[in-house]
Order: C-alpha cells, then structure tokens, then sequence
C-alpha cells in the first residue's frame, strides 16, 4: 500500500463530543427535513415529479434551503477544519482519497489513488515540506497528514497508544475471521501474542530449506536445465515459486510444480472449508508430527495457552491463517518479480550480486489518547516548523515518498543496491512497516526472497526479453515499459517478459548433474540417501537426491504398523529382535548408542535408525506419505519420469531423474506355498500368513498351532506359542518326525495336502497325519516386487535358461536377474543402461546395514563412471554362479535343513522364510527354481567377501574387519547367551557403559564384551563348540 493508515485519537468518544457535531444536527431540524419529507410522499399524487414540483411552490423552496443548508454546513466545517491546521501546505479537495476511487488525480476533486507511487516523492518537494495536508470536503471535511520525514515517522510507529491503526480500512481482509491486521488495542495484543511465535527460527530453516528445494525443483521439473529460458512474464515463475513455499512453509502441505491437485473424494471443498478441515485434523491427530510451519506453530501456541480467554477462536485462527495466505504469498511474489526486472535492466548490479552470491557460497557452503498533539519538522531548506494535528486527524506515512526522498537517499531514482550495504537512515526505509506493529512475517519474507534469489542468480542470467515489437527502444522506455503497474491488494508489473540464461559454467557442468530418486526411506534408502550426501559430487552441488517413502515415518520393516491392509504395512511382530549383534548389524558408519542390548527389539532398532537419518541431516531430502507409483524411462532424453501418490493430500506429483536406486524392501508381499486344499483353510479363516501375526492372541482360543516354515519368523512363532501354553506343530522341509517338550512341539516334515478344516486334519509328504489342528500360520516368505516398473523395465517371470544371458530384466519374485554385482540390470544398454537404475538391498543371509553402504559407494562409483562396469568380466561372473548354483542343485538328492531348524529362538528379518516352493513350482523347471531361490542367497562368508570386492571396485578403503567375521559366525552362541543373560536379570550389567568410548574404542569395548560372552558360553557348555 501506498501509504500506512493511523487516526490520531480517534478512540475518544462520550463526554468530549465536538460543538461542530452539534452545529451539524441543529442544520437538520424538522422544519425543512419534515418539508421535504411532505414533499416525496406528495409527489406520488401527481404524473411526474416535475409537475409536482411545480405545482408546490413552498417544496421547491423547502428543498432548496436543505441544499442551502447542507451546502454551507459543509464550507463552514470545511474552512474550520482548515483553520485548525494553520491551512499546512497540501491538497485541498472535494473528495479525499480513500473515499473516491478515480483512476486518475483531479486537482479540487480528488489526490487520485495511489497517488504517491507516481508522484512518489514530487507532491512534498512542491509542498516544500516533508508532512503535508489535506482537507477534504465530503462526506465529511476532515484532515489527512501525508508524512514523508524519517523522524516524524519514528515517533507515529514508536507511539501506539497516540496513533491507532484504521482498522476499518481493512474489513475486507477480515473475510475469514478477525486477525492481526484488522485489530487494535488488546484484541490485537492477545492476537500478536499467539501469532508472532509462529515465525520462529525452525520456520525460517524450513523456508530456507523448502525454498531451494522449490526452486531446484522448477530447475529440473519445469526448466530442465535449459541453457536459455524464456519467461513471458516474470509473475509465472515468482506467483509459483511464492506459492509453493507457503504451501509447505505456511501451511504444511507440500507440493510440486507438477502436482495433479485433486479434492479429497466426495465433496469440492471452498478455502473456508480447507481450513476449517485443516484445523480439526491437528487437532484430533493421535500422533502429533513434529511440524515448524506457520500454520502447526499457530495451532500449538493457541493449544498451550493456559487461560482460555486468550486463547484464538475459531474464526480467529481462520483469519490469521488468512493474513499468513495472502501476506506470504503475494507480496514476496511481487516484490521478487520486481527484483528481477532491475536486474535484468541493470546488468553491471546483476553482476555484483552474481559475484556476493559466488563468494558467500565458497566460504560458507488499543490504548486512548484525549489531547490534540503536534509534529515538529524541518524542511530541506532547514527551517522548522510545527505541524497541528486534531485530535481525530488520519495520518498516512507514504513509504514510497519517504523511499524516494533525497534527504535520506543519495539519487533516489538509481537503482544502488549497494547503498544498504553501508550506513544509510534506518527510520528512512520501512518495507516491512516498523515499532510495535512491524510486520511480524519479515523473517519469512526476507528468507524467501534471498533463498530464491541466490539460487537462480546463481545459476542463470536474466535478461530483458527481446520482442520486435520493441525494437530500437531507449534504456528510459524500457524501463517504464517494464515497469509499468497496476494495483491490487498489492502493487505489482503489468508484464514483465525475461529470459533466463544459464551462466558459462553451469553449461559446464549440466553434463556432470544428476538428479537422484531413491524409492524407499527404510534401512536401504536411509543408506542411499547418506552416502549420496557424502559424495563430493553433491557437496560440490551436481547431485541431487530425493527419497520418497511411502509411510508416515522412516525405518521400513522396523516401523510398527497393525495387521490391517492388503497387506500389512510391516510383518514386525511384537516379540522381534534382531539375530545379529548389533555391533555386526550396525551401519558402519554410525553405532549404536552406549549400553545397547546386544540383540536389541525392534522399538531400539526403529529408534537407531532415526537416530542416523538425523545425525546426517536426511530428513530434507526424504518425503514422506509419497508413495512411488509409476517410473517410465525415456530413452531419448535418458531420464526418468517418477509419478507419487501423496495419501495425506490426495495428490500426484511427477518428477524427472537422471537415476533411480531401488530401496523398498522385500518382506511386505506374503509369499503362499501352492500346497493342495491350502484355498480352503485360507476361506475358512483357519490360516493365515505370518505377515499378519503380532503376539499370541491373534491365534485366539486355538490351542493347537500348525507353523510352516523354518525360517526365523517360523522359528519365532513357535518361541512365542510355546510361551503361551500352546501346542505347536512345525512343518520344516526335510524334517523327521519328532517330539519335544513332553509333546508340545511336535517336528513334522512338509505339509502334502492340507485335509479338511473341519477336522484340522493335515497330510505330511512322508504319509503321517495330524488331526486336531486349530490354526495354521504360514511362514513361507515373501516376494521381490516392484510394483511402479513397468513390464518392459522388468518382466514379472523366470528368466529363460542360461546361456545365454537374456537382452530383458527379470523378477522371478525370489530374484531380479541378470544383475551386475547384484545391482546393476545387465541387459540391452539402449533399452536400460546399467548406470540408470541400482537394485540394493537384495543379498540375503548376510549383515544387511553395513552392505548397504558398500553397496551405496558402488553404485556412486557407476554413476560417475559408467565405463566402470566390464560387460565381459560382468558377463563372465553372472554366468559362473549360475553354473556354481546349477551343479549344487542337481547333487543334492533333499533340501538341505538348517542345523538350527528344530531350535526355535532364532530371530532376525534379514533372511527368507521361504521353505515351500510358492506359484512357480508346478510351472517352471525346478533346477531354474532353486537357481533363483538361492541366488541372492549368501552362504558362509560369501558376504563379507562380497563387501570387500564392492569397496575395491569403488575404490574406497574399507574392508570387514576380523572380528566382524568372527562374531557373525558365532552369531548363535552369542544369541543363546544373551537369552540366557536376559533371564537371568544381568544382561544390563554386561552392557551397562560399553560403547562410552565411542569411535574404535568404542567398538573395541563391544568386541570385547562379545568375546567375554563367548568365553562364558564355553565354560557353561564346554561339550559345545562356540560355532
């Protein structure tokens, strides 16, 4: 706005009224209103009003002398008002300002709207003063001071209690509620104590944040990193960026340039409504995110406000909201467009930004009043004088004309952004307003406003847009033209085209950037993401990455979730633990806090890997509740298109990426043997799949229990239903006939034919039956899947016989092939290059987290260098394990049984359940079929020396150390002593302070405990080897 309204004392009401006021009614007494009153019903007895009229002769001369009166009432309160102000120099009009919305200025009429952003400071320099006045005849004569002078101003913004806002100016603004703007005295008190917290310095981080995120976004998404971007008018990209970052800033709802907005099923909602629905949902949210925008904070300083009279209202929370809306979006839209067009105008001041940003970036990557007053004030010229104002006056301070006045500014007309940055009149320059009423989002603004221009500055130059229709124009011309306004709330260009030119040596270094999608934000894509961070492409600012998960929180498999869906979100069961030590298990980077179980719960490993993301600060980078739906590569272009589905908002967002890394794990798709009569039990609700179990009582009154599978879920299951009194029969392939635990185990080989369920009868393949059982739970795996790649990205089968290699990719659900180093889709490079998609997270049987990381650094290694990878070597390799694994399937007469497999306890997510061949076996050939149920399938220390060989392709320096070796393999002596720690009450005393050290010592410290275990273990059981 041109000017900022205030009203001296305008407060003041009852006993002090005016004697003009009094004047004023006694012009209106009965006799001539009652005649003219006589006068209008009389008129309806005659054809038309004239003939009325000259008929009455006494109503003509009574209207007449209400006009007289009316007239003179209004010149002798006009030349009062003027006397009272010592006739100050200023404008002396019919209307005043606010009154009348002409579209131009008419001298004894009207100052014109917005006057002072054309004459900006011209109408004080011909006053000759920096406060001038006006007098205004209708529709009631009236005084307005126009204030300009530095020192004036500080004491109008200084005194509150003296200048009250004109709030009515700004009814419109109070659409949705009463809110910071409209109000005054303590309504506004109570209203700027809840909201001006909102704008903290974790708010501001995510503006910052979100801010280049947005931008980076536009960059990739929108401009696609085109050397040459032209913009028909520069509001399309300040109105979207602006937008956008009070999407996410103000409100907490991010979006995208690409997003598909849809309304939630059922209703079209208004905004009104959008927040209302806003406000109830964080309201009622039984898990309160922990949020920083404007909107969440709002919300939770109202809620911790004890007294509930100061607490917001409903519409008032609706009408702050409001004011955040429109305050944050708009104005930073309009003020960046016109930042933009003077750069683009002043080329030589564009360049010395360009160079600040380059040097900043290498070194740091209602109260009353009852007395009239008065203004002191001096003029260019020195003198002084002083200025009375009435009480009851409207005072304007117009900040273009006090922005333009050269007693504060050296050639005001120039556009030097140089000069703040050295002393300059404070109290001369208020773009966010100032004293108690300070604008209290200037924090957001300014954040904003440097984050969007740094990052495009930065990287392009932007210059005037070249039209014929404007050929041979002057410097002058094209500055008006393109700064040529029209007027809203706020003021902003009426067109502006500009083209953006990306700098010299960002063309260098376009072919060096990659942008990054890793689906997945559990243990592979929190590895993903990390080491993505650590690599100097992306400290060097050439990599982007972006993970996108799908739940409403990280960690993946370790994230609880109930046995609801189709299906569950987690298999996690209440009694998991891990079968590692977490020494073994942990990310090689990052330990587990001192004092950590050695074989800690699910809630602890949940808790660790939060603990990581937060330490390397991944959070910014990963989106939640985004759940990847589609991913189509374009050969021509080499890019991805990735389509996500945000179930909060009901929204899509399209997204393009030089790579993708596959992290969305493998234990959600329940994998089901194809055993016959198994359809009819699964109808019948007497079995289900172990996805779906959390404790005993899922299996209700069943006292009976049928597990299948001798995976460590199957393992598991018998643990805990044995705990709970119930009678277990385990299924294991390979298994003979057994019975424990005075007859509550009972080991049975592999389920034959499942019998009728009425009789809980079920057939064993060496003949035998069992009767009687309740329930069944089948612990038989889970698929590979990855349902957002399309069938000519990998097709959904068993790979043809090898040799030769196949030209396609393949999921055969128990493994994705053929895959360079179990990562890389080795098939027609014109069709899907090794470097453009990395599958990790596969290897089973293995320590997942710290060869995650291995993993990470070698698919960074082909990303950089895809000549990295040798097809011969690649081929070579791919084709002797699958002869390895052909020759170990066809010598073996029987599966082969894990020692372990009659030892319930054994707990881990890290290996496959599977024991029962699922929907290939009566299709596919079964030598093919084992080939790919053991291929990602690590025996021995085949996974260590696999590790190893991935940091050496990587060139990074890293190998397994010793003792990881050692204590994988005597994982379960160390499992089986911990238990027996645990129930004997002294696992915390073992543990109590280990890891303090931190670093080497302090792995050194949990080395040594486990080696302490160990050696417990020997002189427990002598007769045992320890592995």
């Amino acid at each position: 706005m041109a000017q900022v309204p205030f009203k001296y004392g305008d407060r003041v009401r009852g006993q002090e009224e005016s004697i003009r006021r009094t004047v004023l009614h006694s012009y209106l007494q009965p006799p001539p209103a009652v005649a003219l009153l006589r006068c209008l019903r009389r008129a309806q007895e005659y054809e038309t009003p004239l003939k009325m009229l000259l008929d009455d002769r006494k109503a003509i001369i009574s209207l007449l002398l209400v006009c007289l009166f009316y007239v003179v009432n209004k010149y002798v309160k006009y030349r009062e008002t003027v006397r009272l102000i010592n006739n100050w120099p200023g404008f002396r009009t019919l209307f005043a300002d606010r009154f009348i919305f002409l579209p131009f200025r008419i001298r004894g009429v009207t100052p014109g709207p917005q006057w002072t952003f054309y004459t900006k400071h011209g109408d004080f320099a011909e006053a000759g003063w920096d406060v001038i006045s006006a007098v205004n005849v209708l529709p009631t004569p009236g005084i307005t001071y126009y204030v300009a002078d530095a020192v004036v101003v500080k004491e109008i913004i200084s005194s509150q209690a003296r200048f009250p806002k004109m709030t009515q100016l700004y009814d419109l603004l109070a659409t949705f509620g009463s809110n910071i703007l409209v109000t005054e005295g303590e309504v506004w008190k109570r209203q700027r104590k809840i909201a001006a917290p909102a704008f903290s310095e974790r708010n501001y981080r995510l503006v910052w944040d979100e801010t280049i995120r947005i931008v980076e976004d536009m960059f990739q998404n929108v401009w696609g990193d085109k050397d040459v971007v032209e913009i028909p008018h520069v509001l399309d990209i300040t109105v979207g960026i602006t937008l956008l970052v009070i999407g996410v800033a103000g409100f907490g709802r991010r979006i995208s340039w690409t997003e598909d907005s849809i309304a939630p099923p059922g209703h079209t909602m208004t905004f009104k409504t959008y927040l209302k629905e806003m406000v109830q949902d964080r309201r009622s949210a039984k898990v309160k995110e922990k949020r920083h925008d404007l909107f969440s904070n709002l919300l939770d300083a109202n809620e911790g406000e004890l007294d509930n009279d100061a607490k917001l209202t409903d519409s008032e929370l609706l009408g702050n909201v409001f004011i955040f809306l429109v305050a944050g979006y708009e104005t930073t839209a309009h003020t960046l467009a016109y930042a933009f067009i003077l750069l683009a105008l002043y080329q030589d001041e564009q360049e010395k930004f360009y160079q600040n940003i380059k040097s900043v970036l290498l070194s740091d990557q209602t109260p009353e009043s009852a007395e009239d007053t008065t203004f002191n004030v001096t003029n260019a010229a020195g003198e002084k004088a002083t200025v009375p104002v009435p009480r009851g006056s409207y005072i304007g301070i117009c900040t273009r004309a006090l922005h333009f006045n050269p007693r504060y500014w050296d050639d005001p007309e120039a556009f030097k952004p140089e000069r703040f940055l050295g002393n300059y009149h404070r109290d001369a320059f208020l773009p966010f307003s100032g004293g108690a009423r300070g604008c209290v989002g200037r924090g957001f603004a300014e954040t904003e406003s440097v984050a969007v221009l740094s990052t495009i500055i930065s990287r392009y130059r932007v210059e005037v847009l070249e039209e014929p229709q404007f050929a041979g124009e002057t410097f002058e011309q094209r500055k008006t033209r393109l700064l040529k306004s029209q007027h809203s709330l706020t003021v902003y260009p009426e067109r502006a085209p500009l083209v953006f030119k990306l700098v010299e040596e960002f063309q260098r270094q376009n072919e060096s950037r990659r942008n990054i999608c890793v689906v997945g934000a559990g243990p592979a894509g929190l590895a993903a993401v990390k080491i993505i961070k650590d690599s100097q492409q992306f400290k060097d600012g050439l990599w982007t990455v972006t993970a996108f998960e799908a739940r409403n929180d990280i960690g993946g498999i370790w994230l609880p979730a109930p046995p609801t869906g189709d299906p569950p979100l987690t298999p996690l069961y209440d009694s998991l633990t891990t079968n590692l030590p977490h020494p073994v298990m942990a990310y090689s980077s990052f330990s587990f806090p001192l004092s950590t179980p050695l074989f800690p719960p699910a809630s602890t490993v949940l808790t660790y890997m939060k603990d990581y993301a937060a330490h390397f600060d991944l959070m910014p980078h990963i989106r939640l509740n985004a759940h990847v739906v589609s991913a189509t590569r374009d050969a021509a272009t080499e890019r991805w298109t990735v389509t996500t589905y945000y179930s909060k908002t009901n929204t899509h967002e399209t997204g393009t990426f030089n790579h993708i890394i596959v992290a969305n794990g493998h234990y959600r798709i329940p994998r089901l043997p194809d055993t016959p009569g198994l359809s009819r039990w699964l109808d019948a609700k007497k079995a289900f799949h172990a996805v779906y179990y959390r404790n005993p009582s899922d299996f209700g009154k069943a006292r009976t229990v049928l597990v299948v599978g001798a995976g460590p879920s199957g393992q598991d299951l018998c643990t805990d239903l044995l705990a709970s009194g119930r009678t277990v029969v385990h299924s294991v392939t390979g298994a003979t006939n057994e019975s424990m635990l005075d007859g509550s185990l009972k080991v049975r080989g592999r389920v034959a034919k499942y019998l009728e369920p009425t009789e809980g009868r079920i057939l064993f393949d060496d003949g035998s039956e069992e009767t009687g059982i309740d329930c069944a739970v089948l612990a038989t795996g889970y698929k590979v899947s990855f349902p957002f790649l399309p069938a000519d990205i990998v097709r959904q089968t068993l790979s043809p016989p090898v040799p030769p290699l196949p030209r396609n990719l393949y999921n055969s659900t128990y493994h994705v092939f053929p895959l360079a180093r179990h990562i890389f889709p080795f098939v027609d490079e014109n069709t899907l290059p090794a470097s453009s998609i990395a599958f990790i997270g596969l290897p089973i049987r293995v320590a997942p987290l710290p060869l995650l990381e291995a993993q990470m650094r070698a698919v960074l290694h082909v990303f950089a260098k895809p000549e990295s990878l040798d097809p011969t070597k690649e081929a070579i390799d791919i084709i002797a394990r699958f002869e390895i694994l052909r020759s170990h399937v066809v010598a073996q007469t029987s599966p082969q049984v894990n020692s372990s497999a009659t030892r319930p306890g054994v707990t881990t997510v890290e290996t496959d359940d599977h024991d029962h061949p699922a929907e290939h076996s009566t299709q596919a050939d079964p030598v093919e079929l084992a080939i790919a149920q053991a291929w990602h399938r690590f025996d021995g220390h085949e996974q260590f020396q696999y590790r190893d060989a991935l940091h050496a392709f990587a060139e990074y320096p890293d190998r397994v150390p010793a003792w990881e070796v050692e204590m994988y393999d005597a994982k379960g002596v160390l499992r089986e002593e911990w238990r027996n720690l645990e129930r004997s009450g002294l696992a915390k005393d073992w543990v109590r302070g280990v890891g303090e050290a931190g670093g080497e010592e302090g792995i050194r410290q949990w080395v040594e405990l486990m080696r302490r275990l160990l050696k417990r273990a020997e002189e427990r059981h002598p007769e045992r080897s320890r592995l």
